[in-house]
């Protein structure tokens, strides 16, 4: 599992424990937390402000009452309680993780050579459209894999990287005793 925070997690489960035995109607919150997840994803502004010690309680109430103020009475619930439990570094990983739970969405992790939004969001779909469920994206850069990608889900990995490539090749090569003899016949 990619989400590490216990807190978070707690969070989410006693949340979609709450949703399930008020028997709410999921759909609404789905779409909620879907762009709140977006939202918060893509708003550095909003996550800074969310964090910022100096700002009270109630003034972030008022805030998130305002900006989330077409949403759920459910989901604003769930907004000020983390912010008046100072949780709200949380927010993120309790939506993340509520709606994994609501749709019974696979965790993945793509790791690129380079920041690619484009193949990020065409891995998205056809993972989403192999294994038929939700699919929930963290990505991450790491320059070692030359080129290429590794997907991590459950206890899946995918390697699609030139650095795996380039390693099997010296491998063979290696085996074969081909770069020996190579380098013997180039003197």
């Amino acid at each position: 599992m990619i989400i590490e925070n216990p807190v978070g997690k707690r969070y989410a489960e006693a949340f979609v424990e709450y949703l399930r035995e008020e028997r709410v109607d999921l759909t609404p919150i789905l779409n909620e937390l879907k762009l709140l997840k977006e939202i918060y994803d893509k708003d550095p502004a909003l996550r800074t402000l969310a964090n910022l010690p100096t700002l009270s309680v109630k003034f972030k109430e008022e805030l998130f009452d305002i900006a989330f103020r077409n949403f759920s009475e459910h989901t604003r619930r769930l907004l000020k309680l983390l912010i008046r439990k100072h949780r709200e570094s949380l927010i993120g990983d309790v939506v993340t993780y509520a709606l994994k739970l609501l749709t019974n969405a696979v965790e993945v992790k793509i790791i690129l050579s380079t920041p690619s939004e484009r193949v990020i969001n065409f891995l998205s779909k056809e993972l989403k459209r192999t294994l038929n469920r939700e699919v929930i994206v963290y990505s991450e850069i790491d320059p070692t894999l030359l080129g290429g990608f590794l997907i991590l889900f459950e206890d899946e990995m995918l390697d699609a990287s030139l650095k795996t490539k380039v390693e099997k090749i010296f491998r063979t090569l290696k085996e074969t005793d081909w770069l020996e003899i190579s380098s013997r016949e180039a003197l």
